[in-house]
This record gives structure tokens, C-alpha cells and sequence, in this order.
């Protein structure tokens, strides 16, 4: 192994230690990264269904009951 060679293999090293120190672990270098423009099915109905929750409660005021649903 030439010195260049070992240059490299020793900064690469330090370079992941100093990562694992910063981010409690490593990193991906090679992760695509996916644009919010483009059609993701999966994100649609997750936030299609968040969309739909009903929130329901109930209030008692002088010994009648009244039932409220909230849309969120």
C-alpha cells in the first residue's frame, strides 16, 4: 500500500469517528433522497387518513348530556 493509499484509509476512518461522536451513529452516504413533488401513494393515504379523525366528547350540564364532534 502506497502512502497516498494509506492517506486516504486513515482520513476515511477519522472521518466516520468523528461522525459516530456526532450523530451516535453512522451516517449513509449513498441514501437517495426522494423529492416531495413526486407521486407517493404511500404519503397520500397516510395523510388522507389523518385528515379524517373525529374527536368526540361529551359534556353534562345540569343532568343533560351533550355529545360534541370535533373534525381535525
Amino acid at each position: 500500500m502506497n502512502s497516498q493509499e494509506s492517506y486516504l484509509k486513515a482520513n476515511r476512518k477519522a472521518s466516520r469517528e468523528i461522525e459516530i461522536e456526532i450523530f451516535g451513529s453512522p451516517q449513509p452516504r449513498h441514501k437517495v433522497h426522494r423529492s416531495k413533488k413526486t407521486y407517493n401513494r404511500k404519503n397520500l393515504k397516510k395523510a388522507g387518513r389523518n385528515d379524517l379523525l373525529l374527536l368526540f366528547t361529551s359534556l353534562r350540564i345540569k343532568e343533560k348530556t351533550y355529545l360534541f364532534c370535533f373534525l381535525h
